[in-house]
C-alpha cells in the first residue's frame, strides 16, 4: 500500500536552503543537486514505510 508524504513548509525552506548554501556558498551547485535528490530519495522511501520515522506535528 503506497501512502502520500507532505513536506512541510519548513522542511521545504530547509531543503533549499541547503541547496544555497551548497551551490552559492560553496560553489559547489553539482554537489547541491546530488544532496537534494539524496534527500528526496530519502523521503519518497517513506510512501512504502511510512512507521520507518514519527510523524512531524507542525
Amino acid at each position: 500500500m503506497k501512502y502520500k508524504v507532505n513536506y512541510t513548509a519548513s522542511a521545504k525552506r530547509d531543503i533549499r536552503g541547503i541547496y544555497e548554501y551548497v551551490a552559492y556558498q560553496l560553489i559547489e551547485p553539482d554537489t547541491a543537486a546530488d544532496l537534494v535528490r539524496r534527500i528526496q530519495s530519502a523521503v519518497l522511501k517513506l510512501d512504502e514505510n511510512p512507521e520507518r520515522y514519527k510523524v512531524y506535528d507542525e
